[in-house]
């Protein structure tokens, strides 16, 4: 028995997507690789397909055990169950094992009449872009013993990968035809999002310094005898170099970015100081410092045109996820 949904002509099939929800009756005996898949009637809610057969067989590999044909392409046990790994990894909701199914089967249908309307159109991949993700991936692996350990592991020959990163990359220049060119963000809304939020288009003020911290001594007038000291020998110094000082283990020094609400006392010393200017003594609740400025930059407004960028790519999200569902 089949069920099958009418299938349109070759021109109707470039215009449209014919919708199908497609449900997976039962999977069992998947050891001695008995499947049976149904395809019921015309649904908003599932893929899109022009002509999804059930097929029940019987072999030993899930490449041969046909789930489903769209419009003459067959879907096999093997990625059906590679599609399901993926998704239930994906899945944060518990969903049982046929929702899994549905949704895996559902995806390959989508998938193949993607690729089927990509070819409709005369859309295919370019050799060489197959051919560098195929030495990026060797390069990646470290050599060629390790890429063929991968073949084996995936279990697919050198034809079959090309094969399947041609696929990929067609599907890349179908859904950037159909969904994410035909995706514009109009300016004025980028506009009223930029006057909206401008309090969140900020550089942050940063203050770097070079940083004398004196660690805790046995009392507190031995650590600012100390610290008296250092700041001594650095005034002494026509660089004023704290790292040429020599460590003794009563102090540290490091390069550190205050932080205006954490580091009140230290901010107050270095709003004052210019790039290269040395501070006094800096008492804080838990420490001793000295600090060199370094670099100081101010908080600053971005323009419109700095952050024109982000905002279209932020507001373009929701429109690229309706326009997607469109397509699919």
């Amino acid at each position: 028995m089949m069920d099958r949904i009418t299938p349109v002509s070759p021109m109707a099939k470039t215009k449209r997507l014919v919708s199908a929800s497609v449900t997976v009756l039962c999977l069992a005996l998947l050891g001695s690789g008995v499947v049976l898949t149904e395809a019921r009637g015309a649904s908003s809610q599932g893929p899109a397909s022009d002509e999804v057969e059930k097929t029940t067989t019987q072999v030993e590999s899930p490449k041969d055990v046909v789930v489903a044909k769209v419009n003459g392409a067959e879907i096999n046990m093997d990625s059906l169950v590679k599609m399901m790994s993926r998704i239930k990894a994906k899945d944060r909701n518990g969903a049982d094992k046929q929702t899994i199914q549905q949704q895996a089967l559902d995806r390959l249908i989508l998938v193949n009449l993607a690729y089927q309307q990509a070819q409709s159109e005369g859309l295919k991949a370019d050799e060489k872009n197959v051919m560098a993700a195929i030495d990026n991936l060797k390069r990646n692996l470290g050599s060629q013993e390790e890429y063929e350990k991968f073949l084996e592991l995936q279990q697919v020959s050198e034809e079959e990968l090309k094969a399947q990163i041609t696929r990929s990359l067609t599907l890349e220049i179908a859904y950037a035809r159909q969904v994410y060119n035909k995706v514009n963000v109009p300016q004025e809304l980028v506009e009223k999002e930029y006057e909206q939020q401008k309090d969140r288009y900020v550089t942050a003020e940063k203050m770097r310094v070079v940083d004398v911290l004196f660690l805790q001594q046995d009392s507190a007038e031995a650590m600012e005898k100390t610290a008296e000291e250092v700041l001594a020998k650095l005034q002494a110094e026509e660089e004023q170099n704290a790292w040429k000082l020599s460590l003794d283990g009563t102090f540290i020094v490091r390069t550190y970015d205050i932080n205006r609400d954490k580091d009140k006392e230290l901010y107050e010393v270095g709003k004052k100081l210019e790039p290269g200017e040395l501070s006094g003594i800096i008492k804080t609740a838990k420490a001793l410092h000295i600090i060199k400025m370094k670099e100081y930059t101010p908080a600053r407004q971005l323009t419109l045109e700095e952050v024109r960028g982000n905002i279209e790519n932020a507001l373009r999200v929701p429109t690229q996820d309706r326009r997607l569902q469109e397509w699919e």
